[in-house]
């Protein structure tokens, strides 16, 4: 997204940026190859979008290059929505918002004010999972109320907006305003990937159940203590939940608020829903240091940090296509499994990183929010279906196994018969060659009760012999009619 640090939509003492975010997947394309190529060939034709090169000078250079289109294995391209497409959706500076209250029309309910979609952009992941990005400013920097704000405009299926200038309604398109005198965020998006050419037949929040679909949030606040009706550290629990005001906050009966102050001047916040950043210039020790607080602080936040979080965002939306993908166990083939763990070897080479930063408060920041998402976990979870496939790649190395010993033993046994059957001819062969001899040789010069005992002797001999012939082939036959059953039962 844009790094424009003055991009607000009041003075510099009410500075606020948000990035929401909405994953979603093409549902019309098999494999993530082709998905993801799809996709890009269609941003790139298209006149409304235009590519976009990020910049994310503190994180590690061998993760910057697969976000950067100039490398050849750049696994992920940004667009940015832009022109009159964007202007007749109401996208731009020119064109306010506010929320669509039906029983206060044209007017701001207590606690509610104007906010401009500044950009729009995509981020189309190798994975094929896609990410569209809203840029928001608010016209007021209190922190109650922009967390309220974005409370609502995360439920992207049930929030409305309208312009909030009347004379503006005339200068949008139909589109922008819808059938019902707004828009959810849903729908915008819908016009918003159609105005790329991507076809309706994708996803939004593909893993969760419809109605319950929620936007993450990236916030940065600067806030002026004086003004707000909260103190830093329960304006922190309302950011970090991204929670509206309505919400009973005690510190003493509700969940601990994930918190860290990096300096006296900036701390951060954090769930599982949101990330957000309350700056307190006032708090400076310096002159330069409120400099850097008001200026490089800000570009900072919407480059590399905005890049962090976009990075584990992508990685839980991942987790969540992969888990959907492979389905209930008991539709798991083998082919699937296969291609379930090709996917996932490819995504944690591409996008799982444990050192992002040599720098020690984006690393320190990236490991808290990692935890919150409990991507280590959910890792975990993905993994279990390969654990499913080792178990049956074991049992086919068995069951090899088990087949070639069978082999083995079939041929052994097939060896012994012939063996045997060979031993029986030779003795039988023997016999009449014995009794040949002793009557041709023996007989004439012996008497004849020694050539008899001789007689007698030999086929003594050959009678053992084809007795032990006979025991041997019983016994192969016996032993192979115990291994088969034995075989069978294991099987």
């Amino acid at each position: 997204m844009s790094p424009d640090v003055s991009e607000t939509s009041a003075s510099s003492s009410c500075y606020n940026v948000a990035f929401c975010y909405l994953p979603f997947v093409a549902n019309d394309i098999e494999g993530t190859e082709e998905s993801f190529a799809k996709t890009v060939r269609i941003f790139e034709k298209s006149d409304a979008w235009k590519p976009m090169t990020e910049r994310a000078n503190y994180l590690l250079r061998y993760i910057c290059e697969k976000y950067d289109p100039s490398f050849p294995g750049c696994q992920c391209h940004h667009y940015r929505m832009y022109g009159s497409t964007a202007i007749d959706l109401g996208i731009g500076k020119a064109s306010a918002w506010r929320m669509n209250w039906p029983d206060s029309p044209g007017t701001l309910a207590p606690g509610d004010c104007n906010f401009v979609i500044a950009e729009v952009g995509c981020y189309a992941f190798s994975t094929s999972v896609n990410i569209l990005v809203y840029k928001l400013h608010f016209d007021t920097s209190d922190p109650l109320t922009v967390s309220t704000q974005l409370a609502l405009l995360k439920k992207v299926r049930s929030t409305r907006i309208v312009p909030a200038n009347p004379k503006q309604a005339g200068t949008l398109s139909d589109e922008a305003l819808g059938e019902k005198g707004g828009l959810t965020l849903l729908e915008m998006s819908e016009r918003i990937l159609a105005s790329a050419g991507l076809s309706p037949k994708h996803s939004f929040f593909f893993y969760a159940n419809e109605g319950r679909e929620r936007m993450n949030v990236l916030m940065h606040v600067e806030a002026d203590e004086t003004a707000s009706e909260l103190d830093a550290e329960d304006a922190l629990f309302y950011l970090g939940n991204c929670y509206n005001r309505s919400f009973d906050y005690d510190g003493e009966h509700t969940i601990p608020t994930r918190m860290h102050w990096a300096s006296p001047t900036t701390a951060w916040a954090y769930s599982s829903e949101a990330l957000a950043c309350l700056t307190l210039p006032q708090r400076a020790t310096s002159a330069r240091a409120q400099t850097f607080v008001t200026s490089g602080f800000r570009y900072n936040f919407l480059t590399s940090y905005q890049f962090l979080y976009l990075m584990l965002l992508h990685q839980k939306y991942e987790y969540y296509r992969l888990l959907m993908s492979i389905g209930a166990g008991e539709r798991r083939d083998r082919a699937q499994l296969e291609r379930f763990r090709r996917e996932l070897e490819v995504f944690r080479a591409n996008f799982v990183f444990s050192r992002v930063s040599e720098t020690q408060q984006y690393q320190y920041l990236y490991d808290m929010v990692a935890r919150e998402l409990k991507l280590d976990e959910m890792d975990w979870d993905v993994g279990k279906p390969i654990e499913a496939l080792r178990a049956l790649r074991r049992e086919d190395e068995a069951s090899k196994r088990r087949a070639e010993e069978d082999a083995e033993r079939e041929s052994d046994r097939r060896i012994g018969i012939a063996l045997n059957v060979f031993a029986l001819l030779a003795g039988i062969s023997a016999l009449f060659d014995g009794f040949e001899f002793v009557s041709g040789y023996i007989s004439p010069v012996v008497p004849p009760a020694v050539a008899l005992l001789i007689y007698a002797t030999i086929a003594l001999v050959v009678v053992a012999l084809v007795f032990f012939v006979i025991r041997q082939l019983v016994k192969v036959y016996t032993t192979d009619r115990t291994d088969k059953s034995e075989t069978k039962d294991h099987a």
